[in-house]
């Protein structure tokens, strides 16, 4: 600000008092106080109203949630122990050997149900040679083999250095036995070093013996789970037929009927509340198109009085603040 403008500020006359602005500010003070007090006052209520209680239950469920976890964690762990289990007794294997078979899948990005499927196209392709000995199958060498899974890992080992000297022969082979050529992470699985991940696994105590004593007992443990679940079934049956009656169906059904009373009803006012949406959609277009022109050009008037207001209602707090200094 320049000298000249400063001395002219100087000049203006005091209007505003040091004690009017003690009021304003207590006034102030007050307003902003009450406005506090109001805004606590609601945060209160909605707590009192329903937000203690969701709180409350969203404490509990944080802390139930680890035994939540846990539960799942050791129905998947007993579920999948259980199905290695099944499906080995199915390939004439042990747990062990597939479930090494399924990491060494894995290990490739196949999941378990695939490698399942390609041992079981294997075993059917060996029970076919071995019913008919004469032809000259690609797996007549393990007809007699008395674990499918033994014979699946060699099968495999050999068909990879096979596609290394004979590609064109490895991919009749493939097709032969798995009735298409394997690609993507089949091709993959196919080519990968299961000497090196057996022994990586053999390392880390991941032997097949140990495989088939864990695999055993989770099978054996989720036994004890399903037998659970069959006996719990039962007796929820039993517990049920004695706490349902004809009163409770009959007032279930009463609830069921007026629910449908009432979509029937909001389904006969549907045409009139169509015809009103429409109307006010075609009220809200016409002004959109028509009258916001309007009111924007309205806004602006109101604009520039505002600012000429507001340009008022400063110069006179600024010649009040600068005549506080000032005796009368």
């Amino acid at each position: 600000m320049g000298d000249s403008m400063f001395k002219e500020v100087l000049r203006v006359q005091p209007e505003i008092q040091a004690s009017d602005l003690n009021k304003m500010e207590n006034a102030l003070g007050g307003r902003f106080n009450r406005i506090a007090k109001k805004f606590g006052g609601g945060l209160l209520s909605v707590l009192k109203g329903g937000g203690i209680l969701g709180a409350v239950t969203f404490i509990a469920d944080k802390l139930l949630n680890p035994l939540k976890e846990v539960q799942e964690a050791i129905d998947k762990s007993l579920h999948t122990a259980d199905d290695i289990q099944d499906q080995a007794e199915r390939f004439n294997t042990t747990a062990g050997e597939l479930a090494k078979l399924q990491a060494f899948g894995k290990s490739k990005g196949l999941q378990a149900e695939e490698v399942n499927n390609l041992i079981g196209k294997f075993q059917t392709a060996v029970a076919e040679a071995t019913a008919d000995p004469t032809k000259n199958h690609s797996v007549k060498n393990f007809v007699g083999n008395k674990d499918t899974g033994q014979a699946f890992l060699t099968f495999v080992q050999n068909l990879s250095s096979l596609a290394k000297n004979n590609p064109n022969e490895a991919i009749r082979v493939q097709q032969e036995v798995f009735g298409e050529k394997q690609i993507g992470k089949s091709a993959n699985f196919f080519a990968a070093d299961f000497g090196a991940l057996n022994q990586k696994f053999n390392e880390l105590g991941l032997t097949t013996e140990n495989l088939n004593e864990a695999v055993k007992k989770g099978a054996d443990l989720n036994q004890i789970v399903q037998g659970g679940a069959a006996t719990r079934g039962l007796q929820d049956i039993v517990t049920k037929s004695g706490l349902i009656t004809e009163d409770t169906i009959n007032s279930l059904e009463k609830q069921k009927d007026i629910a449908l009373e009432r979509e029937n009803a909001k389904l006969a006012q549907a045409e009139g509340l169509i015809k009103l949406q429409t109307t006010a959609d075609g009220f809200i277009a016409l002004i959109e198109s028509k009258g916001l022109p309007l009111i924007g050009n309205l806004i602006t008037k109101i604009e520039e009085v505002a600012g000429t207001l507001a340009a008022i209602g400063r110069s006179r707090f600024v010649r009040g603040i600068v005549g506080t200094g000032k005796k009368k």
